[in-house]
């Protein structure tokens, strides 16, 4: 991964989940901030708009995090080695991943989907796969459902074997909720069926961590006893690490096509002013998106990783709390996972219970911000999904955001070297990492919780 993609990986982090706004370049004047509004800017202003309890969450651990009281979550890019999945995606990536899958047993999977204005549900639009290994760097998956290739070619045959290949019996799948609940919804595309579900070994690390949790601080401000009551990811990452885990991009266009070799960043009828700083606009959302996706994979396995540690311990760690409410302001106690974004006093049964909340907002008349898909009628699932870019110039009156059809060709990029010589690279990356690993062991006291946590290099669970 680049320098550059790491900077806005940390500004990502740093900046404000509601007020913060990406800086345009001088030619940005305010004549033209009056009809344009980047990516971020509409995501912050539908978040804002519909979950505002999530920008007021996010704001207080983002306050925690300047003031030094919490860390950011992030995960060195020396420990992972990330793959976009879809229509575009080379056969020798893909041959290289089902040689990887064939090795690996343990899993972290998570998904996103794409919001859609009423009465339509929520679009199931991306995959991601950790494959976690004890011994080196993990490899993450994003596929991306709404941009597949067609059913009849060979691309999609390869994904389909690299799917059923991770959904193999005797595989351990982590998953921040119920797997069959998570991944039923994909179940469309063919990738894959319940069956093949229903095989691996599922382990829910929500509902583990509920049980270590109120196991080991019983007297905890956030401790969550009844049946229904679950704690977020976001809240959990907290407690546990003491970590900001940035839950801005929830909302996010998810079925926009994330990798920029879709080139659905670049607007399909020519833009004569500002089209530099709409593009650049369009991308960066991107890398903000495929950080958060990540990320989300990452904290699964690192709770996972710490409770499965701890657990073998006989003396759990003391935590101190941080009061992430303010005076005056309500206490910020979360009752669902990371997708339910509900702020609300104890034992408040108002909050939704679903493993992932389907986007159905309110009917609205003024709800032109939420971006509306249209299939194209289709006798197969993939190919009807032809999704691009969300550009276009807008009014403060006139959000409304379409998503119209690209179908340029994609040129695949030459690959330099063989399969088996970057195979062999990655390997020797591996034996490197695990050598490193082996002779440093990195073990820190969170300031603020005192829970005692590993390396953020050591995301792997062993068997």
């Amino acid at each position: 991964m680049s320098n550059d993609y790491h900077r806005r990986s940390n500004h990502y982090h740093a900046s404000s989940s509601s007020h913060h706004h990406r800086s345009t370049n001088s030619s940005f004047t305010k004549h033209n901030r009056s009809y344009y509004s980047s990516p971020l800017e509409k995501l912050d202003k539908l978040t804002k708009k519909f979950t505002p309890k999530r920008v007021l969450e996010n704001d207080k651990y983002n306050k925690l995090c300047q003031n030094g009281e919490c860390d950011l979550f992030e995960i060195p890019s020396s420990s992972y080695r990330y793959y976009y999945i879809h229509r575009a995606t080379s056969m020798d990536i893909l041959n290289d991943l089902i040689d990887y899958a064939s090795q690996t047993t343990h899993y972290t999977i998570d998904t996103e989907d794409q919001m859609q204005s009423p009465p339509h549900r929520s679009l199931a639009a991306l995959i991601q796969i950790e494959f976690t290994y004890l011994n080196g760097p993990s490899i993450i998956i994003l596929i991306e459902t709404l941009h597949l290739p067609p059913e009849n070619s060979q691309t999609f045959n390869k994904i389909k074997q690299l799917c059923k290949i991770i959904f193999s019996e005797g595989h351990h799948v982590y998953s921040w909720g119920e797997l069959e609940d998570e991944m039923g919804k994909f179940c469309k595309f063919n990738l894959f069926d319940i069956d093949d579900i229903n095989q691996v070994t599922p382990n829910n690390t929500q509902k583990g961590f509920k049980k270590w949790y109120n196991e080991n601080y019983p007297t905890s401000i956030y401790l969550k006893e009844n049946d229904n009551d679950k704690y977020s990811l976001q809240l959990a990452i907290y407690l546990t690490f003491n970590e900001w885990l940035n839950k801005r991009m929830t909302l996010a266009n998810w079925g926009c096509g994330i990798d920029m070799k879709l080139e659905t960043f670049t607007p399909k009828h020519p833009i004569q002013h500002n089209q530099h700083q709409i593009i650049e606009d369009e991308k960066y959302v991107r890398e903000l998106m495929t950080i958060y996706a990540m990320n989300d994979c990452f904290s699964v396995t690192k709770l996972a990783q710490h409770i499965e540690s701890s657990e073998k311990s006989t003396q759990p760690p003391t935590i101190q709390y941080n009061d992430i409410s303010e005076q005056n302001d309500e206490q910020i106690i979360i009752n669902d996972n990371e997708q339910s974004i509900n702020l609300c006093p104890l034992n408040d049964d108002s909050e939704d219970k679903g493993v992932h909340v389907q986007y159905e907002l309110p009917m609205s008349n003024d709800l032109n911000e939420v971006n509306r898909i249209t299939p194209e009628p289709s006798n197969e699932v993939h190919g009807q999904y032809e999704l691009t870019n969300e550009i276009e110039m807008i009014s403060d009156d006139d959000e409304h955001q379409e998503l119209n059809d690209n179908e340029r060709p994609h040129k695949m990029q030459h690959e330099t070297l063989t399969r088996t010589q970057r195979k062999n690279l990655f390997e020797i990356s591996r034996l490197c990492f695990f050598n490193i690993l082996r002779n440093v062991s990195t073990v820190c006291s969170a300031t603020s919780h005192g829970c005692s946590t590993t390396s953020n290099t050591d995301l792997t669970i062993s068997d």
